[in-house]
């Protein structure tokens, strides 16, 4: 993993960007980390920058060579650039000469996505050994906000309290010993509406002066449409698990959850 510049506390958010410290101590995030400077408000890490890093830590401990990598995967909500792609940059930044090199535009489940993906190729025998970075970069979105006055409710501070800038990385190879048992991932088509979104930066709103004046340039999220819906899908999906390996819920030692607030996931898990 890799976490960029020093560590932004709940205190610092509160007294340099005026963020409510009632939502601060309910968001139960203490500190959180940012690519871009808080005070000069400066960028001084691309996301593919601080992937690369992780990636290089990931290599470190495997003890593998770059020659071997097969298959570069990246996932992140947003990309450096709409082109070149995000896993292009970080294969050249890794002077890896050549080797297939895929991007997953995706939320929290991206990385165990980019899982799945890897453990296929494997097993179809397409690549030997996979690296995998997932990231994001979100504080120039809060700053750009802050710096045009447009942190102005209860969802803009949320938004700047609760995304973090980070990367992680993990390498998976071909191998004789048992490894991944069984992973899935399931999108739900219809019936629920969008919990987070960005309408502004692709095909459809590239950001003229309409989009500008509608917020579409600005983050959106539901958070009580994300907990009403959440305990539900996670509780599906825990099942869907139990089932495609034969364990039970109570074999399990750790079950990890993609949420920044345990409270957006209920009791009935």
């Amino acid at each position: 993993s890799y976490f960029p510049g020093a560590d932004i506390s709940n205190e610092l958010l509160a007294v340099w960007y005026e963020i409510d410290p009632w939502l601060l101590k309910e968001l139960g995030v203490e500190n959180r980390f940012w690519a871009s400077d808080p005070e000069s408000r400066i960028l001084n890490e691309t996301q593919s920058e601080m992937m690369a890093k992780a990636i290089e830590e990931a290599i470190a401990d495997s003890q593998i060579q770059k020659e071997e990598i097969d298959l570069l995967i990246t996932t992140s909500t947003v990309p450096d650039y709409t082109l070149p792609t995000t896993a292009t940059l970080v294969q050249e930044l890794l002077e890896i000469k050549k080797c297939n090199a895929l991007e997953i535009h995706c939320g929290c489940v991206g990385a165990l996505q980019a899982i799945d993906i890897a453990n296929c190729y494997i097993k179809c025998k397409k690549a030997r050994t996979v690296v995998i970075a997932a990231g994001n970069l979100m504080s120039t979105y809060w700053l750009r906000d802050w710096k045009n006055k447009e942190i102005e409710g209860m969802a803009d501070q949320l938004n700047m309290a609760m995304f973090s800038d980070s990367a992680s990385a993990i390498v998976i190879q071909e191998s004789e010993e048992e490894g991944i048992l069984y992973s899935f991932s399931e999108s739900v088509g219809s019936g629920i509406e969008k919990g987070i979104f960005l309408d502004m930066g692709g095909a459809v709103y590239p950001g003229d002066q309409i989009d500008f004046a509608e917020n579409r340039h600005k983050w959106s999220q539901r958070p009580k449409l994300i907990k009403k819906h959440g305990s539900a899908l996670s509780k599906s999906a825990m099942e869907e698990l139990a089932e495609g390996t034969g364990l039970s819920i109570q074999d399990l030692k750790w079950i990890i959850f993609p949420q920044a607030n345990p409270s957006l996931l209920l009791n009935d898990i």
